[in-house]
């Protein structure tokens, strides 16, 4: 499933509230926005609780954004993440009043309905590929990218909107 979200060519954004438990971390972890009510925690307990390891790609998205010794603590000792904590370590963008976060959700996500369809790909990848990367191969990949991206009517609007000093306007998706 985690698999399957990746690959959308939409931005998926996960708003969570409450507990994202076992699976559920992996399916917040996928996605490209994630922001979290203040009382929400990640919570692993596939090893202390069950005798199993975390699935759904936990394994391999927490030791990228979190680093692998606070990814093998968090999968093996059963403690909570805070959405404080989650936001202080990188594995999603902010926390914000329990109150608040559906208004907040839906301000992202008019926000990414915005943007260029094939922007949400591009970027996706661009940024998969700087963790295999070194920077020499990372900038060489980013302009093989902008010389195709660049004659595309989306970078002619972007600029026509800079020139009109407006917010440019994208084709619908």
């Amino acid at each position: 499933m985690s698999q399957k979200i990746f690959k959308f060519n939409l931005n998926v954004l996960c708003a969570f509230n409450g507990a994202a438990v076992g699976d559920g971390v992996g399916l917040a972890l996928v996605a490209d926005i994630v922001i979290a009510a203040r009382s929400a925690y990640f919570y692993l307990s596939s090893i202390p609780r069950l005798g199993i390891i975390p699935d759904l790609g936990s394994t391999w998205l927490l030791s990228r954004l979190i680093g692998r010794a606070r990814a093998t603590a968090l999968s093996t000792l059963g403690h909570k993440l805070t959405a404080a904590h989650c936001a202080q370590w990188s594995v999603m963008w902010f926390g914000v009043d329990d109150g608040d976060l559906v208004t907040e959700a839906r301000i992202i996500a008019h926000q990414l309905a915005a943007l260029p369809a094939h922007g949400v790909i591009e970027t996706r990848r661009a940024l998969t590929a700087a963790g295999n990367n070194d920077l020499a191969a990372q900038m060489e990949d980013e302009r093989e990218r902008q010389r195709e991206l660049i004659d595309l009517p989306s970078f002619v609007e972007g600029v026509q909107g800079f020139r009109d000093k407006r917010a440019p306007v994208f084709s619908a998706r």
